[in-house]
């Protein structure tokens, strides 16, 4: 006898027909699953000369990747995000898990209990060292859902610099810092030197990368190396300049020789103009029979001032020398006394 089959299910396929032969009450024939996108129920008819028979086949789907999502979705460095995947039903899954990005790590897989049809892992960020995209992918049973996210560079301090680099009492120099990237920076600033100031710090605007700031030499008595520093994120860079003290040039007096009682005009001369707030030089002379005062003052912006060496009551021709000093630098000139 020749049955005729059939399938409600498109899932499920079956022959036209099977025969049984002439010396047997039975035949086989193979029902074979396609795709399946959902469970359900199929039912196989089998006809012959009016009569019927059913058979009722469970075909099941799956468990498949429903969704991916991660929070946040941007990560600066060493910070993490929680993921979550989802199934498309209750049965428990091992769901395969990987990143592209270097900067970004996942565990291996996760595991989604029987009972459930979600679970969460971390994934976080390692040291990012530009602004990128990480895509994390995850499989299940040939499905695959991927999420991205942002690993955002922290702003980072790229260059000091100063311009002029060499400063005299009193003078500024103008300095620039400059960051990695946009969006904002609050860099520290330091000076190691009493004589050259510098504020706390200097914020870079969200739409620059660079910033400038003053630096100011005070009264500065001796040569001397500054140095400024920056630091932004634990980095640091620095520009170091040359702190110039005043050099006293010249000491001349218009007479260099005096009776009892006379006097004379001197001038102390500087190689270039006194800071802000002078400069004070030292005075002094090797006998009793001068007078001489103990200092003079330079104002700001002059190269030179003057004072008056005065000769007491002379006896005897004598020569004396006046001394002027500034820093480390003398400057002399001797004047000859007679009776």
């Amino acid at each position: 006898a020749t049955v005729a089959l059939s399938s409600n299910a498109a899932a499920l396929t079956v022959p036209a027909s099977v025969t049984v032969g002439s010396g047997s009450t039975t035949a086989t024939f193979t029902a074979k699953a396609g795709t399946i996108t959902g469970d359900q129920t199929a039912t196989i008819t089998a006809t012959l000369n009016g009569s019927t028979r059913t058979a009722a086949v469970s075909l099941v789907a799956p468990v498949v990747l429903s969704a991916l999502t991660c929070t946040p979705t941007s990560l600066g460095s060493g910070a993490s995000a929680t993921c979550t995947v989802t199934v498309s039903k209750t049965g428990g899954a091992t769901v395969a898990l990987s990143s592209n990005a270097a900067a970004l790590t996942v565990p291996a897989s996760v595991t989604v209990r029987s009972g459930s049809t979600t679970a969460t892992f971390t994934a976080k960020a390692g040291t990012i060292t530009g602004d990128q995209t990480a895509t994390i992918t995850a499989t299940l049973n040939g499905s695959t859902r991927t999420g991205t996210i942002s690993l955002v560079a922290p702003v980072v301090l790229s260059a000091l610099t100063c311009s002029p680099t060499s400063l005299a009492s009193g003078a500024s120099s103008t300095c620039t810092v400059t960051v990695s990237k946009t969006g904002g920076a609050t860099v520290t600033l330091s000076s190691n030197a009493t004589a050259l100031t510098v504020p706390a710090s200097v914020t870079v605007g969200s739409g620059s990368t660079t910033a400038t700031f003053t630096a100011t030499a005070r009264t500065i008595v001796t040569n001397q190396s500054a140095t400024v520093q920056a630091t932004l994120a634990g980095a640091s860079k620095s520009v170091t300049l040359n702190l110039t003290a005043p050099v006293l040039s010249t000491l001349a007096c218009n007479s260099t020789s005096l009776t009892s009682f006379a006097s004379t005009t001197c001038t102390v001369t500087l190689a270039g103009p006194a800071p802000s707030g002078g400069v004070v030089v030292a005075l002094s002379d090797s006998a009793k029979l001068l007078n001489t005062p103990s200092s003079v003052t330079i104002t700001a912006g002059s190269t030179s001032a003057t004072f008056v060496a005065s000769a007491q009551s002379i006896r005897h021709s004598s020569s004396e020398t006046v001394t002027a000093k500034l820093g480390t630098i003398s400057k002399s000139v001797t004047l000859q006394l007679a009776p």
